[in-house]
């Protein structure tokens, strides 16, 4: 198969394999997970198929990329105020 991905689904295609599997892959290497979870979400796939995917080149090639995938931290003042505004 061939499938064209975004850059976006690319970047979440990281962040998943990073949450769920523990695999730190650059953009090239999530790029066939992005067109798995593509076609997935389309139900382009059959229920009873194996799929396999190939994730080559590790995260740690291109920084930039993996920290674009992740929501980033963000400051909360030590004080009961700020944490409640920022859980809610």
């Amino acid at each position: 198969w061939v499938e064209v991905v975004s850059d976006e689904q690319i970047l979440n295609a990281m962040s998943i394999l990073a949450k769920r599997t523990g695999i730190f892959a650059e953009p090239a290497g999530a790029t066939a997970f992005a067109g798995l979870l593509k076609m997935s979400r389309e139900k382009r796939l059959k229920p009873d198929e194996t799929v396999a995917v190939l994730v080559t080149g590790s995260g740690l090639k291109d920084i930039d990329s993996a920290l674009k995938a992740v929501k980033q931290p963000h400051y909360i003042k030590p004080d009961i105020n700020d944490v409640e505004k920022n859980l809610a």
